[in-house]
């Protein structure tokens, strides 16, 4: 056999037919098993041109010296192509066989996951168009729960929703007593680990408790396994949907992907009728509100119409919006012309006053505008020979400036009236002066003894007279110096002067007068060194000092002090009268400044004036271009404060 094998050995290893005539002679493969052949003939199987390709062998021997002619060795290689052409085609066949059963198995798994995607996706289909019937949560999840249930073969289920108040606690749609009473503690650790939980024994779990006090409930018989997959939408758990079997490990890999599928259309569902609803009450209360601001608009408008000052409302573009019917008759202007168009229209037609008007318009639309309580522009308009007080505000809705309002009235008749009573006072003032001179002449002569020698009692009448003729002197002058600025008729000489000269000599009246009067009060002055020249009348911004001065000097109790003050500030100087006197309360502050006005403190009462002194202050200091404000508090006292141009 050894010496066969190695003949196979040769055929195969060159792939060419071996032919042996004579086996004793060739000492090449040895003693054959056969020991009376003498002939041998191996022809090799090809199933291709390659030396690999031999797939087997033809052996043919005989006990015949030289017994395989040349025609029976072609013979034999054209039997030897058939055979192996024919083994290779069976090898193919099965091959094509074992390929063709592979198939049919991968055929038959892939129709069955098919039949199941099928299946899965009629289910799912089926949920999503439950889903999209209505946006009843309890109609839809408890038909959702059902197609569930007869998709996987369950026999029991429920939804369990997270409390939106009391985010610890779940309440159950679509689901038995049992379940609802006994699923608490399982929904809960889907809730908390946001994962989907296959439960093969229910009896067994840890998680399947009745969750009142932590015990581990007895088995039911009804139901044995369970699959919970959590409700996810936007990142939140919403809930947990839960399936029961009365089998145990019922639930497969497939129905867990089933019901995750499921789980995520019912909690886009959950998702969607929370926003419906949330969008629902949010219209309703929308639309209440937009029916009360009509019901508030409607109000406004009636309101603004009835109103006796005339209204112009103009947009963040200067475009004229709102017209009342008391700014038409006002402007003398028609309301169809007006709405809609820009202020700069018609300021040929609103006179003299209106050019600041429409460019503080202009200027708050195209800028930034200073959000401030108090900001306002007050201007007068002269229209057609009649006076128009205008006065214009800017409007914020929070930080956003959304507008200016104007409010008009005609004034014409206040003015007439200021106007007469001006040229009044001027004219009684003038009147009155002559009589008054006369009166306190002769009454400073006679206490001088020029009419003769007077008794107490004369001296003391005397006395009187002449004390309540300055009174009315000063009022008379007062009256006289109101009477020329308000009506232009006061001119200043201004010239570069130094504060504190006009400050010291102030100052030394004031000593004069307390210590003729022996008032313990103290007096400090406090001027920067480098303080700058101002551009004033000297006498006016005198006079100014003066009053502030005499006034801090009447009020302040004994004890007390007062202190001038000067300094530089922002291009302009700050003058301040300090006193520690009775102060002025809150609700006198704003009137503090008009004309006659006295508070009613009893120390007021008792101080000798005219109400005039701080109405002059004012006036004096606005012609200078400056301003004057007070700080004060009761029983602390008062601080009046000024400002003058430098020069």
């Amino acid at each position: 056999l050894q010496a066969e094998d190695r003949l196979q050995d040769r055929v195969i290893a060159s792939g060419e037919t071996l032919l042996i005539t004579d086996t004793q002679q060739d000492g090449q493969n040895g003693r054959l098993s056969h020991a009376d052949v003498r002939s041998v003939l191996v022809v090799p199987l090809r199933a291709g041109e390659s030396e690999a390709s031999v797939i087997g062998l033809l052996y043919l021997h005989s006990t015949l010296e030289d017994a395989f002619s040349p025609d029976l060795v072609r013979y034999s290689e054209a039997l030897a192509a058939q055979v192996a052409l024919t083994v290779g085609y069976a090898r193919r066949y099965q091959e094509l066989e074992h390929v063709a059963e592979a198939r049919m198995r991968e055929l038959g798994q892939a129709n069955r996951a098919l039949t199941w995607e099928r299946s899965r996706l009629e289910t799912l289909l089926r949920i999503a168009s439950e889903l999209s019937i209505s946006l009843d949560l309890d109609l839809v999840l408890n038909r959702t729960l059902s197609l569930l249930k007869a998709a996987v073969g369950a026999h029991e289920g429920a939804i369990f929703l997270v409390n939106p108040v009391t985010s610890g606690e779940h309440w159950a749609v679509g689901s038995d007593p049992w379940a609802m009473n006994h699923g608490q503690a399982l929904a809960q650790w889907v809730t908390e680990q946001h994962q989907a939980a296959i439960v093969p024994d229910l009896s067994r779990d840890p998680r399947w408790q009745s969750g009142e006090r932590g015990q581990p409930v007895q088995e039911s018989p009804q139901l044995r396994s369970g699959l919970a997959v959590p409700l996810v939408a936007t990142g939140d758990v919403l809930g947990v949907l839960m399936l029961l079997h009365s089998q145990p490990d019922a639930f497969s890999d497939e129905d867990l992907r089933l019901v995750k599928a499921a789980a995520n259309q019912v909690a886009v569902a959950i998702n969607n009728a929370e926003l419906y609803r949330l969008i629902r009450d949010q219209a309703e209360r929308l639309g209440r509100m937009l029916r009360e601001q009509h019901v508030e608009a409607t109000k406004n408008r009636a309101i603004l119409e009835g109103v006796a000052d005339g209204v112009m409302v103009v947009d963040v573009e200067g475009r004229i919006t709102l017209l009342n019917a008391a700014a038409e008759r006002i402007l003398g202007l028609g309301r169809r012309e007006m709405l809609c168009r820009s202020t700069d229209e018609f300021l040929g037609l609103l006179g003299g006053g209106a050019r600041s008007w429409a460019e503080a318009i202009t200027r708050w639309a195209h800028g930034p505008v200073p959000h401030q309580e108090g900001t306002f522009l007050a201007e007068r308009l002269d229209i057609e020979g009649r006076t128009v007080s205008v006065h214009l505000a800017p409007v914020f809705l929070g930080d956003e400036f959304i507008g200016s309002v104007s409010v008009f009235r005609d004034i014409s008749k206040e003015v007439e009236v200021d106007r007469l009573k001006s040229d009044f006072v001027s004219t009684a003032s003038h009147e009155l002066r002559t009589p008054m001179t006369a009166i306190k002449g002769y009454a400073d002569l006679l206490l001088l003894g020029a009419g003769g020698p007077l008794t107490e009692q004369q001296r003391k009448f005397l006395t009187i007279i002449q004390s309540n003729a300055d009174r009315l002197m000063l009022l008379i002058y007062d009256l006289l110096d109101l009477s020329r600025i308000e009506t232009g008729r006061i001119g200043l000489n201004p010239k570069p002067v130094h504060l504190d000269e006009v400050i010291r000599r102030v100052i030394a009246i004031l000593n004069g007068r307390k210590a003729q009067e022996g008032k313990d009060i103290r007096i400090e002055v406090e001027v920067a060194p480098d303080l700058p020249l101002v551009l004033v009348d000297e006498t006016r911004v005198t006079q100014i000092l003066t009053n502030l001065v005499d006034n801090a000097y009447n009020y302040t109790l004994p004890g007390g002090q007062i202190t001038i003050r000067a300094r530089p500030l922002e291009g302009a100087v700050e003058v301040s009268v300090a006193d520690t006197g009775i102060g002025i309360s809150r609700e006198e502050l704003p009137h503090i400044f008009e004309r006659f006005y006295r508070a009613d403190h009893p120390v007021v009462q008792r101080t000798p004036g005219t109400g005039l002194g701080l109405a002059i202050v004012k006036h004096l200091v606005e012609l200078h271009n400056g301003h004057v404000w007070v700080e004060s508090e009761p029983d602390k006292g008062s601080t009046f404060r000024f400002l003058l141009p430098i020069a």
